[in-house]
């Protein structure tokens, strides 16, 4: 049985904000983010270094701002994006105002949260010149980010 990010036709994503899933444990929802920063299978892809980078910014700022909100951070394996999966049914009006909240701290950024060889298994792989870039990249074009895949 394949999951369910893999029954998506991947030849039609585009960067962007999509709910990849939610799901109901008792009386509690678990909302799955699909953040796409690329097209899969055009050849483009997030750098390691700018992938790392950007989920050691990202899960330090929903684990500092969003303790109670954030279960999970990470980047997919394809590298063309992260998925970000809260307790609640989250509406995309929260995530973008989270979204707005995190763009301030990453723009302000002066340093990669946990750089260093005690907290990361690969500190010299780390570039926030390059997250930065990305970031900016995706976040400037949010105007035309669809908004949900089913």
């Amino acid at each position: 049985m394949l999951i369910k990010s893999f029954k998506i036709d991947h030849k039609k994503l585009k960067p962007g904000i999509y709910i990849n899933d939610i799901q109901k444990f008792g009386n509690t929802f678990i909302t799955t983010y699909d953040l796409r920063f690329k097209i899969p299978n055009k050849g483009t892809y997030l750098l390691n270094s700018a992938m790392h980078s950007l989920e050691h910014l990202i899960a330090h700022f929903y684990s500092k701002y969003y303790p109670k909100d954030k279960i999970y951070f990470g980047p997919m394996g394809c590298q063309t994006g992260f998925y970000l999966v809260v307790y609640g049914k989250k509406s995309l009006d929260w995530l973008n105002q989270s979204l707005e909240k995190l763009n301030k701290f990453i723009i302000r950024s002066k340093q990669i949260p946990g750089s260093d060889a005690k907290s990361c298994g690969n500190f010299k792989n780390l570039n926030l010149i390059t997250a930065k870039r990305e970031w900016n990249k995706w976040y400037s074009i949010r105007s035309n980010w669809q908004k949900v895949y089913k």
